[in-house]
């Protein structure tokens, strides 16, 4: 799928698929282009197919550098406000290595 460039808007096309562990440099590339954002009071949105696993991820680890939090409560607080979204199982797990947490993947339900 091409990224979709509109007029006036700043966007940052990181292909990743769900249910595929998500290497380190995606993830950091990803939460710096949100936290820069974040920094200057720009409205962020992070978005994928069907904003459920992969948005959910990168919006837990932002929330998490942004707010200082442990990944899981982090998720919880996404989960909160999002009810529906669930990163896959490998993608938490992905977090959970860059960062070095251990959370087991069923806290997050």
């Amino acid at each position: 799928m091409a990224p979709v460039e509109p007029p006036g808007i700043t966007t940052l096309y990181l292909p990743v698929e769900d249910g595929e562990a998500l290497a380190a440099e995606k993830l950091r590339r990803g939460v710096d282009f949100v936290l820069t954002h974040h920094a200057t009071n720009k409205t962020v949105l992070v978005a994928c197919g069907a904003g459920i696993s992969r948005a959910t991820t990168f919006t837990i680890a932002a929330l998490k550098e942004a707010e200082g939090l442990s990944l899981l409560d982090a998720a919880h607080a996404v989960r909160q406000a999002h009810p529906d979204g669930m990163p896959h199982w490998l993608l938490w797990e992905s977090l959970c290595t860059y960062y070095g947490e251990r959370h087991d993947y069923l806290a997050l339900l």
